[in-house]
């Protein structure tokens, strides 16, 4: 049988960089903390409307 994580561990989250404009940017965060693999580079891909509500969100690796 599979253990669950009961609670979540703490994460750090440093943004090494941002590029696009306001309705289409760009993210490379690394995120570290007590889980495997710890730290991971990600990037984050986002696209707003008029309003500022996010309408696309790409993670990758």
């Amino acid at each position: 049988m599979r253990r669950r994580r009961t609670e979540v561990p703490p994460v750090r989250y440093d943004v090494r960089e941002v590029t696009g404009t306001a309705t289409a940017c760009r993210a490379a965060v690394e995120v570290s903390g007590d889980f495997a693999g710890s730290p991971v580079g990600l990037r984050f891909a986002f696209e707003r409307d008029r309003q500022g509500k996010i309408t696309l969100l790409d993670i990758t690796v």
